[in-house]
């Protein structure tokens, strides 16, 4: 299911650490900051930016692949679909 301006909004606004980050990057992957194809940054550098757990980052990366926004590639990394 895509994901609305209105959807990445409210996750934007929401008090939960997955819902920001993936806000985030679906604002730069809407934007063309990170065209299709190209590769998410690693679980690690993300977690440091937003000083959370990589788990955090696997989840939000996770609600944007059930959105059809990013895809797993091989080796667990995830591309802009």
């Amino acid at each position: 299911m895509p994901l609305t301006d209105t959807e990445i909004g409210a996750w934007a606004n929401s008090e939960t650490a997955i819902r920001r980050i993936a806000a985030s990057l679906a604002t730069m992957i809407k934007s063309g900051s990170l065209s299709q194809f190209s590769s998410l940054p690693d679980n690690e550098e993300l977690a440091r930016e937003w000083s959370v757990s990589r788990s955090t980052v696997m989840r939000a990366k996770r609600l944007l692949a059930d959105h059809e926004l990013i895809t797993l590639g091989q080796g667990r990394e995830y591309y802009v679909a």
